[in-house]
């Protein structure tokens, strides 16, 4: 290559020695910009390539939207004309997809208005055909001579006379009273307290007989009034009756609910407790006070006063056991968080069980003991207790004196054949052993202890029986006086003789009986009757 030629398709770097001017200037350019001009013509052909563009936008659109919404609603704004848009081609494209879609929630929806239509017929029938041969059965007789109409016109009139005489708006999740509006003689007791009531009495109906989260306590009746409930997304409607209203008149409340719900849905979802910002719905729950003719007023027999008596005792009886429960199960629970060596990671109760879990050390107080103190039934509650070690100082205490006592009671002193004397290569081991039963002393002692330790002579099966045992004592005492000695309170150990009760070689031919003459240690630890 001449010195005139730029160099082209080099692998390597290419040489300053040689060229003009300019070349060794390209070549210096090269050198120094070479990565950077690399990655700015990668960029721009990532800029001009529409796919690369779009793959590049798909990796941060999901977490570009997510954010966006909890900042502010413009993105739904934008959007919706969109949905709406695609939702109507959809439909006009293909009508069976979304029939398919909502058949599930229409079918149940159609079901339910037709149930109470039904039901309220079937209800006004009842009642007219209770009254057939009544007293006033034979009054509707004559105001049907009367008037020309006939009799069955009138008996229908007559008996779908009633009036909505209170309203209550409650909070479905909290059960907090929203709004409360009543006509002007109606017996208006403590509204709180009725909403209070009223959302105990549903959440015991739905929790004692289960059924689908759909299902819900729709009517109460007691006495000469009837207590309508409709049920909306966040807040229900309860309604108190005098009398047999029409079916239409539950349509009269969905239409209320819908409209509060709708024109309040961001205050509902926010209420907290505060009804202020949901005062205009008042005049919602007034469209509801209605009436056709003031029911007949009639003086409640003794029987219908027992009636609802009772039933208002079953309530409150009920209610009361229910608060009485959780009383007991939160002082349960702070008695366990009090407990050292216990830690409480989860607890929950309904209506007729509990169930607590957590951490627990192997010396603490077994939970279930507890439950006594309480009068909880133990079949009532459900523990899982996942095991550590605590760092109470109480627990550490006891972990050491059980290192203690294993570390002790498995040193063995031996001896010659027909010995009491200690062999010269124990001693060593008597000086460790001594150490151990001081180490154990102290333990014991912070853990408000005296433990006795049982000094227990062996032999071997060789020899006279008495002899034997007289040999066994021997040592026992031997390494009782050595302890002493060295500083062990003598009322501490106790000597003991078992000759050739515990000998090992009367069991195996192939054992060493050697191995038999020892002694070995014991601490007996207190019965748990016994006081420390």
């Amino acid at each position: 290559m001449s010195s005139t030629q730029k160099p082209s398709g080099q692998s390597h770097p290419p040489v300053l020695n040689g060229g003009n001017a300019d070349d060794r200037l390209v070549q210096l350019r090269g050198l120094l910009l070479g990565p950077e001009q690399e990655q700015l013509d990668d960029l721009r052909r990532r800029m001009d390539d529409p796919a690369g563009r779009s793959e590049d936008l798909s990796r941060h659109i999901a977490e570009a939207i997510a954010i966006r919404v909890k900042r502010d609603r413009k993105l739904q704004v934008t959007l919706q004309p969109v949905v709406e848009e695609a939702l109507r081609i959809s439909v006009a494209r293909d009508p069976a997809m979304l029939a398919t879609a909502l058949f599930p929630i229409i079918g149940e929806a159609v079901r339910k208005a037709v149930a109470h239509a039904l039901s309220g017929v079937v209800e006004s029938l009842n009642q007219m055909l209770d009254r057939s041969f009544s007293t006033e059965s034979w009054k509707w007789r004559l105001e049907a001579w009367r008037t020309g109409k006939s009799f069955g016109e009138v008996a229908l009139v007559k008996s779908i006379s009633y009036r909505v005489e209170q309203v209550f708006l409650i909070h479905r999740e909290s059960g907090l009273l929203i709004e409360h509006v009543a006509t002007a003689d109606a017996a208006v007791q403590d509204t709180d307290l009725v909403s209070s009531m009223l959302t105990a009495i549903q959440d015991f109906v739905h929790d004692s007989f289960g059924g689908k989260k759909s299902d819900e306590l729709e009517m109460m009746e007691v006495g000469d009034f009837k207590l309508w409930l409709q049920h909306g997304p966040v807040a229900i409607l309860a309604a108190v009756v005098r009398g047999v209203p029409p079916p239409l008149l539950r349509q009269v409340f969905e239409r209320e609910v819908e409209a509060i719900h709708k024109k309040y849905a961001s205050e509902l979802n926010e209420f907290q407790g505060d009804s202020a910002p949901l005062s205009g719905c008042r005049e919602n729950l007034q469209h509801c006070l209605l009436g056709r003719g003031r029911a007949d007023k009639k003086k409640k027999s003794y029987k219908t006063i027992a009636v609802f008596a009772a039933a208002l005792l079953c309530v409150g009886a009920i209610v009361a056991l229910r608060v009485r429960d959780n009383l007991r199960w939160e002082h349960y629970l702070q008695r366990l968080r009090g407990e050292p060596g216990i830690v409480v990671t989860g607890a929950r109760r309904s209506w007729f069980s509990y169930a607590v879990t957590g951490l627990r050390d192997p010396y603490a107080v077994a939970p279930r003991e507890l439950l006594g103190d309480f009068k909880i039934p133990e079949r009532k509650v459900t523990e899982k207790w996942e095991p550590f070690l605590s760092l109470d100082p109480r627990f550490t205490e006891e972990r050491k004196l059980e290192l203690d006592k294993e570390r002790l009671e498995k040193q063995v002193l031996r001896f010659d054949l027909n010995s009491t004397q200690l062999r010269a290569d124990q001693f060593a081991l008597l000086e460790t052993t001594a150490d151990d039963i001081l180490s154990l002393e102290k333990a014991a002692a912070l853990n408000g202890q005296r433990l006795p330790i049982e000094v227990s002579g062996h032999t071997d099966d060789t020899g006279h029986q008495e002899l034997n045992a007289q040999l066994s004592e021997g040592r026992a005492s031997t390494v009782v006086r050595a302890l002493v000695k060295r500083g062990i309170a003598a009322d501490v150990l106790v000597a003991r003789g078992l000759g050739t009760r515990s000998a090992h070689s009367n069991l195996e031919d192939e054992y060493p009986k050697e191995l038999d003459r020892r002694v070995t240690f014991k601490v007996l630890m207190p019965r748990a009757d016994q006081p420390k």
